[in-house]
């Protein structure tokens, strides 16, 4: 027996790191908040804003659990083309000797003792990945991406944790696992 466990990502590419604002900015877009209702005040901003036939199918943002077992309409998603040092600095590729200057600076402050440092080359998590059950429409695309502009231009209300939030792009992925069962074998 087949089974394809097919899901949809609509994803937010920013210019500095999602675990900042993620939850908030899925709950503007979207009205939906995860168990840990983070962004319950911008849920309510979105059902304020928009016609409650905006979103089509209430079922197109889904709810899957993070590794602590909390269920959420969002994750963190990888961004092309750039790296994370190691010590949270995020860079573009083409960026690398600033990036290992940088890097140098930070971690000779961290560990003065030391003479040695390699910087690391990590996945830079800049992207806000909204969990859909099936591919959004063109209009439910378009209001996706007014509501990451208009979030965006309103992330002063987070100045605490933001500077700003520059979108440079939206990419829409399609994940799944695939499960095929290869043997039988009788009972004893």
């Amino acid at each position: 027996m087949n089974k394809i466990d097919k899901h949809y990502v609509f994803v937010v590419d920013t210019e500095q790191y999602a675990g900042n604002f993620e939850r908030e900015m899925t709950a503007y877009m979207t009205g939906h908040v995860g168990d840990c209702e983070v962004g319950s005040s911008e849920s309510e901003q979105f059902s304020k804003d928009t016609a409650t036939e905006a979103i089509a199918d209430g079922n197109l943002v889904i709810n899957k659990p993070d590794d602590r077992g909390c269920y959420r309409p969002c994750v963190l998603v990888e961004t092309p083309g750039w790296f994370n040092d190691g010590l949270g600095g995020c860079y573009r590729l083409q960026d690398q000797l600033q990036a290992e200057e940088e890097y140098l600076v930070k971690a000779r402050k961290q560990w003065p003792e030391k003479t040695v440092f390699v910087m690391g080359n990590y996945p830079a998590y800049l992207s806000v990945g909204i969990l859909m059950s099936r591919m959004p429409k063109v209009a439910e695309l378009d209001l996706l991406q007014q509501r990451a502009d208009a979030f965006a231009l309103s992330s002063h209300k987070l100045k605490s944790r933001l500077n700003g939030i520059v979108i440079t792009q939206f990419r829409l992925l399609e994940r799944g696992s695939y499960t095929e069962e290869v043997a039988t074998y009788p009972a004893r």
